[in-house]
């Protein structure tokens, strides 16, 4: 079982027997969604009980499906582990279970930049994923994982094959650190440390 896979089964044991796993969720690209500053990609629209949750993303997939399609399933390729990802999201969010579930607007992304220096200067990262942070500046270094201070994990990231496997392997070493509203119902149902200060509930909602 993967972290997905077993984040899914949490979420599973929360909603099954509600009737809520039977209802549908749409996914569609929307270009004009909130975009987090630390993944590039396509922006991506989960929609469920009208409730909307957006990720960004490399392996953007759109379809309507129900949320039970996760249930049991290997989710085995990244864009149906993404998909997973923004389906948790948005049940979730729609549970009022987790409020991280958009991108800050563009207005929040200088403070956002400045906080997350701030939390790791003078420590080693590896990032799992593309995370555009000024490596080598701001007092912030590059390392193995085995020996990186935090392991800084995007939604992207946690989707491959090899940063899936790597989140496993120091799943309990307290250095993982997931990164963005893309992994914010996964690190909820799974109690995994995540940052996304200035994340919001809804597209358009204050930061």
């Amino acid at each position: 079982m993967s972290l997905i896979t077993e984040a899914v089964q949490r979420l599973e044991a929360n909603v099954c027997g509600s009737g809520c796993e039977e209802n549908s969720v749409a996914l569609k690209r929307n270009p004009d969604g909130p975009l987090c500053q630390y993944v590039q990609g396509v922006t991506v629209a989960g929609h469920y009980g009208g409730k909307i949750a957006h990720i960004t993303t490399n392996f953007p997939i759109e379809a309507n499906t129900r949320v039970s399609f996760m249930f049991g399933a290997a989710l085995d390729s990244a864009p149906q582990r993404a998909a997973a990802l923004v389906i948790m999201n948005v049940v979730l969010g729609f549970f009022c279970l987790e409020r991280t579930i958009n991108a800050c607007g563009a207005d929040r992304y200088s403070d956002c930049l400045r906080d997350i220096i701030a939390r790791i200067r003078g420590g080693s990262i590896y990032p799992v994923g593309t995370i555009p942070l000024p490596v080598g500046e701001d007092g912030v270094y590059a390392a193995d994982p085995g020996e990186a201070d935090i392991i800084l994990v995007t939604g992207d990231g946690l989707c491959t094959d090899e940063g899936l496997a790597l989140c496993e392997k120091y799943r309990d070493s307290g250095h993982l650190l997931f990164i963005g509203p893309e992994t914010s119902g996964f690190c909820s149902l799974l109690d995994l440390p995540h940052w996304c200060p200035y994340g919001r509930s809804s597209p358009g909602e204050d930061a």
